[in-house]
Protein backbone atom coordinates (compact mmCIF):
# COMPACT_ATOMS: atom_id res chain seq x y z
CA UNK A 1 0.00 0.00 0.00
CA UNK A 2 1.59 3.54 -0.81
CA UNK A 3 0.46 6.93 -0.77
CA UNK A 4 1.64 10.25 -1.40
CA UNK A 5 0.76 14.00 -1.15
CA UNK A 6 2.71 17.03 -1.35
CA UNK A 7 1.75 20.42 -2.31
CA UNK A 8 3.19 21.04 -6.17
CA UNK A 9 6.72 23.54 -5.69
CA UNK A 10 5.88 27.30 -7.34
CA UNK A 11 1.99 26.52 -7.43
CA UNK A 12 -0.87 26.53 -4.85
CA UNK A 13 -1.58 22.58 -6.37
CA UNK A 14 -1.05 19.45 -4.29
CA UNK A 15 -2.02 15.94 -5.02
CA UNK A 16 -2.52 12.69 -3.87
CA UNK A 17 -1.22 9.52 -5.01
CA UNK A 18 -2.78 6.52 -3.64
CA UNK A 19 -2.55 2.56 -3.96
CA UNK A 20 -4.50 0.75 -1.67
CA UNK A 21 -5.66 -2.93 -0.53
CA UNK A 22 -8.49 -1.46 2.00
CA UNK A 23 -10.91 1.47 2.43
CA UNK A 24 -9.21 2.62 5.60
CA UNK A 25 -6.26 4.32 3.65
CA UNK A 26 -8.94 5.67 1.32
CA UNK A 27 -10.84 7.56 4.01
CA UNK A 28 -8.05 8.73 5.74
CA UNK A 29 -7.01 10.86 2.14
CA UNK A 30 -10.39 12.24 0.78
CA UNK A 31 -11.95 15.04 1.50
CA UNK A 32 -15.09 16.88 1.19
CA UNK A 33 -17.26 13.49 1.27
CA UNK A 34 -17.75 10.47 3.98
CA UNK A 35 -17.78 7.14 2.37
CA UNK A 36 -18.65 3.58 3.87
CA UNK A 37 -17.92 1.09 0.92
CA UNK A 38 -18.38 -2.70 0.92
CA UNK A 39 -16.67 -4.95 -1.32
CA UNK A 40 -19.50 -7.46 -3.00
CA UNK A 41 -17.03 -9.51 -4.84
CA UNK A 42 -14.18 -11.69 -3.55
CA UNK A 43 -10.66 -10.62 -4.82
CA UNK A 44 -7.67 -8.62 -3.49
CA UNK A 45 -9.68 -4.97 -3.79
CA UNK A 46 -7.35 -3.10 -5.80
CA UNK A 47 -7.91 0.83 -5.33
CA UNK A 48 -6.27 3.68 -7.06
CA UNK A 49 -6.72 7.49 -6.38
CA UNK A 50 -5.22 10.44 -8.16
CA UNK A 51 -6.13 14.05 -7.40
CA UNK A 52 -5.25 17.68 -8.11
CA UNK A 53 -6.16 19.92 -5.31
CA UNK A 54 -6.36 24.10 -5.24
CA UNK A 55 -8.63 26.51 -3.50
CA UNK A 56 -11.51 23.86 -2.77
CA UNK A 57 -11.45 22.62 -6.77
CA UNK A 58 -10.12 19.10 -7.27
CA UNK A 59 -9.45 17.17 -10.25
CA UNK A 60 -9.69 13.24 -9.51
CA UNK A 61 -9.21 10.05 -11.05
CA UNK A 62 -10.86 7.07 -9.22
CA UNK A 63 -9.88 2.97 -10.03
CA UNK A 64 -11.10 -0.03 -8.61
CA UNK A 65 -11.44 -3.62 -9.26
CA UNK A 66 -14.18 -5.93 -7.48
CA UNK A 67 -17.92 -4.84 -7.45
CA UNK A 68 -18.31 -2.40 -4.37
CA UNK A 69 -21.48 -1.36 -2.78
CA UNK A 70 -21.05 2.68 -1.58
CA UNK A 71 -22.71 4.60 0.81
CA UNK A 72 -21.60 8.05 1.05
CA UNK A 73 -22.25 11.96 1.88
CA UNK A 74 -21.33 15.09 0.29
CA UNK A 75 -20.82 17.29 2.97
CA UNK A 76 -18.81 20.33 0.97
CA UNK A 77 -20.55 23.06 -0.72
CA UNK A 78 -20.63 23.86 -4.32
CA UNK A 79 -20.88 21.13 -6.84
CA UNK A 80 -19.31 17.57 -7.20
CA UNK A 81 -19.62 15.77 -10.55
CA UNK A 82 -18.64 12.20 -11.78
CA UNK A 83 -18.35 11.00 -14.77
CA UNK A 84 -18.20 7.51 -14.77
CA UNK A 85 -16.11 5.24 -17.76
CA UNK A 86 -17.84 1.93 -16.79
CA UNK A 87 -21.29 1.10 -15.47
CA UNK A 88 -22.76 2.74 -12.19
CA UNK A 89 -25.56 2.45 -10.76
CA UNK A 90 -26.57 5.53 -7.86
CA UNK A 91 -29.54 7.09 -6.96
CA UNK A 92 -32.16 4.43 -7.71
CA UNK A 93 -30.50 4.93 -11.70
CA UNK A 94 -27.89 3.17 -14.17
CA UNK A 95 -25.53 5.70 -15.23
CA UNK A 96 -23.57 4.45 -18.48
CA UNK A 97 -20.28 5.86 -19.90
CA UNK A 98 -21.10 8.84 -21.58
CA UNK A 99 -23.77 10.24 -18.60
CA UNK A 100 -22.42 12.37 -16.03
CA UNK A 101 -23.78 12.72 -12.26
CA UNK A 102 -23.73 15.63 -9.91
CA UNK A 103 -23.76 14.80 -6.31
CA UNK A 104 -24.73 17.85 -4.09
CA UNK A 105 -23.85 19.27 -0.58
CA UNK A 106 -25.67 17.36 2.35
CA UNK A 107 -26.90 14.49 0.82
CA UNK A 108 -26.46 10.64 1.21
CA UNK A 109 -26.20 8.91 -1.87
CA UNK A 110 -26.33 4.71 -2.43
CA UNK A 111 -24.48 3.11 -5.15
CA UNK A 112 -23.14 0.14 -7.06
CA UNK A 113 -19.63 0.50 -8.86
CA UNK A 114 -19.00 -1.84 -11.23
CA UNK A 115 -16.37 -4.57 -11.60
CA UNK A 116 -12.76 -2.39 -13.09
CA UNK A 117 -14.71 0.70 -12.31
CA UNK A 118 -13.17 4.01 -13.44
CA UNK A 119 -14.40 7.64 -13.12
CA UNK A 120 -13.70 11.62 -13.09
CA UNK A 121 -14.27 12.79 -9.91
CA UNK A 122 -14.56 16.54 -9.91
CA UNK A 123 -15.60 19.07 -7.24
CA UNK A 124 -16.28 23.01 -7.77
CA UNK A 125 -16.78 25.49 -5.37
CA UNK A 126 -19.71 27.79 -5.98
CA UNK A 127 -17.12 30.68 -6.69
CA UNK A 128 -15.79 28.00 -9.63
CA UNK A 129 -18.93 26.62 -10.96
CA UNK A 130 -20.54 30.41 -11.03
CA UNK A 131 -16.98 31.48 -12.99
CA UNK A 132 -17.33 28.79 -15.69
CA UNK A 133 -20.81 29.13 -16.21
CA UNK A 134 -22.52 27.13 -14.42
CA UNK A 135 -24.57 29.51 -12.12
CA UNK A 136 -27.93 27.48 -13.32
CA UNK A 137 -26.79 24.18 -11.67
CA UNK A 138 -25.92 25.51 -7.83
CA UNK A 139 -29.72 25.61 -6.54
CA UNK A 140 -31.60 22.46 -5.67
CA UNK A 141 -33.60 20.71 -8.76
CA UNK A 142 -37.04 20.14 -8.44
CA UNK A 143 -36.77 16.45 -9.37
CA UNK A 144 -34.55 15.54 -6.99
CA UNK A 145 -31.46 13.55 -8.06
CA UNK A 146 -32.60 12.26 -11.37
CA UNK A 147 -32.65 16.07 -12.36
CA UNK A 148 -28.70 15.37 -12.01
CA UNK A 149 -28.25 12.78 -14.41
CA UNK A 150 -26.95 14.51 -17.59
CA UNK A 151 -26.26 13.25 -21.26
CA UNK A 152 -22.91 14.42 -22.56
CA UNK A 153 -22.03 15.28 -25.72
CA UNK A 154 -19.55 12.86 -27.51
CA UNK A 155 -16.73 15.25 -27.94
CA UNK A 156 -17.58 16.58 -24.11
CA UNK A 157 -17.23 12.79 -22.91
CA UNK A 158 -14.39 12.20 -24.79
CA UNK A 159 -12.86 14.93 -23.57
CA UNK A 160 -13.09 14.13 -20.31
CA UNK A 161 -11.94 10.76 -20.77
CA UNK A 162 -8.61 12.23 -21.91
CA UNK A 163 -8.09 14.94 -19.18
CA UNK A 164 -8.66 11.52 -17.11
CA UNK A 165 -5.65 9.76 -18.70
CA UNK A 166 -3.85 12.90 -18.74
CA UNK A 167 -4.14 13.24 -14.65
CA UNK A 168 -2.68 9.53 -14.15
CA UNK A 169 -0.03 10.02 -15.68
CA UNK A 170 1.06 13.22 -14.67
CA UNK A 171 0.88 11.75 -11.34
CA UNK A 172 2.80 8.62 -11.95
CA UNK A 173 6.37 8.32 -10.82
CA UNK A 174 8.04 10.57 -13.64
CA UNK A 175 8.35 14.01 -14.26
CA UNK A 176 9.32 17.22 -12.01
CA UNK A 177 6.90 18.70 -9.04
CA UNK A 178 7.17 21.93 -11.48
CA UNK A 179 5.98 20.13 -14.49
CA UNK A 180 3.22 18.64 -12.54
CA UNK A 181 1.93 22.00 -11.87
CA UNK A 182 1.75 23.08 -15.11
CA UNK A 183 -0.32 19.65 -15.97
CA UNK A 184 -2.40 20.53 -13.09
CA UNK A 185 -3.35 24.34 -14.71
CA UNK A 186 -3.87 22.34 -17.75
CA UNK A 187 -6.66 19.90 -16.74
CA UNK A 188 -8.03 22.26 -14.84
CA UNK A 189 -8.72 25.20 -17.52
CA UNK A 190 -9.59 22.07 -19.97
CA UNK A 191 -11.68 19.95 -17.73
CA UNK A 192 -13.73 23.53 -16.52
CA UNK A 193 -14.15 24.27 -20.35
CA UNK A 194 -15.48 20.78 -21.31
CA UNK A 195 -17.67 21.28 -18.16
CA UNK A 196 -18.85 24.43 -19.33
CA UNK A 197 -19.49 23.13 -22.97
CA UNK A 198 -21.53 20.14 -21.60
CA UNK A 199 -23.54 21.44 -19.02
CA UNK A 200 -23.88 24.94 -19.25
CA UNK A 201 -27.52 25.90 -20.80
CA UNK A 202 -28.39 22.39 -21.62
CA UNK A 203 -31.06 20.06 -20.20
CA UNK A 204 -30.81 16.57 -17.90
CA UNK A 205 -31.59 13.52 -19.50
CA UNK A 206 -32.31 11.32 -17.28
CA UNK A 207 -34.35 9.27 -19.38
CA UNK A 208 -31.15 8.03 -20.62
CA UNK A 209 -30.09 6.41 -17.32
CA UNK A 210 -33.14 3.69 -16.77
CA UNK A 211 -34.62 3.18 -13.20
CA UNK A 212 -33.56 0.35 -10.96
CA UNK A 213 -36.31 -1.77 -11.25
CA UNK A 214 -38.05 -1.35 -7.70
CA UNK A 215 -35.44 0.45 -6.22
CA UNK A 216 -36.98 1.47 -3.39
CA UNK A 217 -37.84 -1.92 -1.68
CA UNK A 218 -34.27 -3.18 -2.05
CA UNK A 219 -33.53 0.00 0.18
CA UNK A 220 -35.74 -0.88 2.54
CA UNK A 221 -34.59 -4.79 2.78
CA UNK A 222 -31.11 -3.05 2.50
CA UNK A 223 -31.59 -1.07 5.68
CA UNK A 224 -33.61 -4.21 7.22
CA UNK A 225 -29.94 -6.40 6.99
CA UNK A 226 -27.51 -3.28 8.23
CA UNK A 227 -29.89 -3.01 11.07
CA UNK A 228 -29.36 -6.80 11.77
CA UNK A 229 -25.89 -6.90 11.06
CA UNK A 230 -25.90 -5.45 14.73
CA UNK A 231 -28.85 -7.34 16.29
CA UNK A 232 -28.30 -10.43 14.89
CA UNK A 233 -28.80 -12.09 10.87
CA UNK A 234 -32.21 -11.52 10.31
CA UNK A 235 -33.88 -14.24 7.43
CA UNK A 236 -35.21 -13.57 3.87
CA UNK A 237 -38.27 -14.36 5.45
CA UNK A 238 -38.23 -12.08 7.92
CA UNK A 239 -37.08 -9.34 5.97
CA UNK A 240 -39.74 -10.16 3.52
CA UNK A 241 -42.15 -10.13 6.70
CA UNK A 242 -41.60 -7.07 7.70
CA UNK A 243 -41.97 -5.28 4.28
CA UNK A 244 -45.65 -6.91 3.49
CA UNK A 245 -44.22 -8.65 0.70
CA UNK A 246 -43.03 -11.64 -0.73
CA UNK A 247 -39.34 -13.48 -0.25
CA UNK A 248 -39.08 -13.36 -4.23
CA UNK A 249 -39.99 -10.12 -4.46
CA UNK A 250 -37.27 -8.82 -2.06
CA UNK A 251 -34.39 -11.25 -4.06
CA UNK A 252 -35.07 -9.98 -7.29
CA UNK A 253 -35.73 -6.17 -6.32
CA UNK A 254 -31.78 -6.48 -4.50
CA UNK A 255 -30.36 -8.35 -7.06
CA UNK A 256 -31.61 -5.87 -9.31
CA UNK A 257 -30.22 -3.04 -7.32
CA UNK A 258 -27.13 -4.55 -6.01
CA UNK A 259 -26.13 -7.53 -8.16
CA UNK A 260 -25.81 -10.08 -5.47
CA UNK A 261 -29.14 -11.21 -3.04
CA UNK A 262 -29.89 -10.33 0.03
CA UNK A 263 -27.63 -13.06 1.82
CA UNK A 264 -24.57 -12.36 0.05
CA UNK A 265 -25.08 -8.69 0.86
CA UNK A 266 -25.03 -9.35 4.28
CA UNK A 267 -22.50 -11.91 4.43
CA UNK A 268 -20.03 -9.44 2.68
CA UNK A 269 -21.43 -6.92 5.28
CA UNK A 270 -19.79 -8.42 8.12
CA UNK A 271 -16.79 -9.51 6.80
CA UNK A 272 -16.20 -5.98 5.45
CA UNK A 273 -16.96 -4.98 10.01
CA UNK A 274 -14.45 -7.84 10.81
CA UNK A 275 -11.80 -6.36 8.43
CA UNK A 276 -12.42 -3.18 10.15
CA UNK A 277 -11.76 -3.79 13.01
CA UNK A 278 -8.48 -6.00 12.39
CA UNK A 279 -7.29 -2.93 10.38
CA UNK A 280 -7.57 -0.59 13.43
CA UNK A 281 -6.14 -2.27 16.27
CA UNK A 282 -4.80 0.42 17.79
CA UNK A 283 -8.30 1.30 18.74
CA UNK A 284 -8.73 -1.41 21.37
CA UNK A 285 -7.34 -5.04 21.60
CA UNK A 286 -7.91 -7.50 19.07
CA UNK A 287 -7.83 -11.00 17.74
CA UNK A 288 -8.93 -12.52 14.93
CA UNK A 289 -11.29 -14.73 17.08
CA UNK A 290 -12.49 -11.89 18.75
CA UNK A 291 -13.37 -9.83 15.42
CA UNK A 292 -15.21 -12.97 14.14
CA UNK A 293 -17.38 -13.67 16.35
CA UNK A 294 -18.61 -10.01 17.49
CA UNK A 295 -19.54 -9.79 13.78
CA UNK A 296 -21.81 -13.10 13.98
CA UNK A 297 -19.02 -15.75 12.77
CA UNK A 298 -19.03 -18.79 14.91
CA UNK A 299 -17.38 -21.40 13.22
CA UNK A 300 -14.04 -20.10 12.62
CA UNK A 301 -12.54 -22.22 10.20
CA UNK A 302 -15.26 -21.39 7.71
CA UNK A 303 -14.82 -17.56 8.80
CA UNK A 304 -11.39 -17.67 7.56
CA UNK A 305 -12.28 -19.32 4.12
CA UNK A 306 -14.88 -17.14 3.99
CA UNK A 307 -12.83 -13.79 4.86
CA UNK A 308 -9.61 -15.35 2.24
CA UNK A 309 -12.35 -15.95 -0.39
CA UNK A 310 -13.32 -12.10 0.07
CA UNK A 311 -10.45 -10.11 0.56
CA UNK A 312 -7.46 -12.25 -0.60
CA UNK A 313 -5.66 -12.51 2.11
CA UNK A 314 -5.96 -13.86 5.60
CA UNK A 315 -7.44 -12.48 8.88
CA UNK A 316 -4.40 -13.01 10.37
CA UNK A 317 -2.54 -11.19 7.40
CA UNK A 318 -4.65 -8.02 7.64
CA UNK A 319 -4.12 -8.14 11.76
CA UNK A 320 -0.50 -8.51 10.89
CA UNK A 321 -0.27 -5.61 8.40
CA UNK A 322 -2.16 -3.21 10.65
CA UNK A 323 0.27 -3.98 13.44
CA UNK A 324 3.41 -3.31 11.77
CA UNK A 325 1.85 -0.26 9.85
CA UNK A 326 -0.38 1.74 12.10
CA UNK A 327 -3.12 4.02 10.95
CA UNK A 328 -3.34 7.72 10.79
CA UNK A 329 0.07 7.09 9.09
CA UNK A 330 -1.37 8.30 5.55
CA UNK A 331 -2.95 11.42 7.40
CA UNK A 332 0.53 12.21 9.68
CA UNK A 333 2.39 11.96 5.99
CA UNK A 334 0.05 14.91 4.82
CA UNK A 335 0.31 17.06 7.69
CA UNK A 336 4.49 16.53 6.85
CA UNK A 337 3.85 17.57 3.37
CA UNK A 338 1.48 20.33 4.10
CA UNK A 339 4.42 21.31 7.31
CA UNK A 340 6.94 21.88 4.46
Amino acid sequence: MTQHQRRLANTAWEHIALSANDFEAFREVISGWDTEPVQLTGGRLGLRYREFSRSGNRYGLLETRPVIADRNAIHSPGLKFVVPFAPLKTAGREVMPGQLMIYRNGREYRSVLSRGFRSLEIALTPRRARAIGLDALISEPQGGPDADIHALPPRVFAGLAAVAGELLAALSDAGSEEERGVIADMIEVRTDGLLAEGLGGNGHDASAAPRVPRYDLAVAALAEIEASSETGRASLAEIATDLGVSSRAVEQAFKSAYGVSPRRYSLALRLEATRRALSVPAARPINVSRAALENGFGNLGRFSAQYRRQFGERPSDTLRAARTAPRGRHREALNRAHAG
